[in-house]
């Protein structure tokens, strides 16, 4: 109706542009305010495709952790928040990778990939066993790149049911949400999944996506990782150890 009437008179045309000014800046800034990069659920958009269900539900997973392979995998060596990443707190037994941890030290453990991966998906399944105070991880990292590495992250902040979903871009923080999950990731494990179409990227736990990243995501190969350790943005948990449990982890 307001257009109509801009078009019956110039004097009316020249009212309603200047009544329609606020209208059009409040429509603009709730424009920008809507274009969030984080998308919990929808999937209308077209993406590319993805093999998904091969990945969050294997037949036979590419790393079954039968035992480790060293030229596939590496150790990691170096200081992580409070405390070291120790190379013999990664043992493989049963079928089953361990990073241990542990508070007197703040010990932690990591394994990485010694190849780097692009668009695709990914999954791991762990049980996060480790105290109040550390950090379990199943993640992408840029490698040799330091702080302006690229970033994609899975992590559960032990002894709670918190889990963060998160996109690092040249060492900036791009996307992060937090979920609660419907149960005790200590008790037994779970599948969680990162599916990496170039243009997105998702998360699933228990083929469930959780969240949705469509914005200012990284493109670039990344190495595979998973670990334990002690940020030092935690409060940690007195004279207690623990562990992250993998069964398999598994890409395609």
């Amino acid at each position: 109706m307001q257009c109509l009437h801009m078009y019956r008179t110039a004097a009316n045309r020249g009212r309603a542009a200047i009544a329609a000014w606020p209208a059009i800046v409040c429509g603009l800034a709730l424009a920008a305010c809507s274009d969030s990069p984080f998308d919990p659920v929808d999937r209308a958009l077209p993406e590319p495709a993805v093999p998904l269900a091969a990945a969050l539900n294997p037949a036979s997973p590419t790393e079954p952790f039968d035992g480790f392979n060293s030229s596939f995998w590496y150790r990691s060596t170096h200081t992580l928040g409070r405390g070291p990443l120790v190379p013999a707190n990664v043992t493989v037994a049963a079928s089953q990778l361990r990073l241990g941890v542990e508070a007197d030290g703040f010990e932690g453990a990591e394994i990485g990939t010694l190849t780097t991966f692009g668009a695709g998906a990914y999954a791991a399944r762990l049980r996060c066993n480790a105290p109040r105070g550390a950090l379990c991880a199943f993640f992408f990292y840029q490698p040799q790149v330091g702080d302006y590495a690229d970033e994609i992250d899975i992590e559960i902040l032990a002894g709670t049911r918190e889990i963060w979903f998160t996109t690092w871009v040249r060492g900036r923080r791009t996307n992060h949400v937090s979920r609660t999950l419907t149960f005790d990731p200590a008790l037994q494990t779970h599948t969680y999944g990162i599916v990496r179409s170039g243009s997105s990227v998702a998360f699933y736990v228990d083929g469930n996506e959780l969240a949705r990243f469509r914005r200012k995501v990284p493109t670039s190969r990344m190495a595979l990782l998973v670990n334990a350790w002690w940020p030092t943005w935690l409060a940690p948990a007195a004279a207690s150890t623990g562990s992250l449990d993998v069964d398999w982890i598994d890409w395609s």
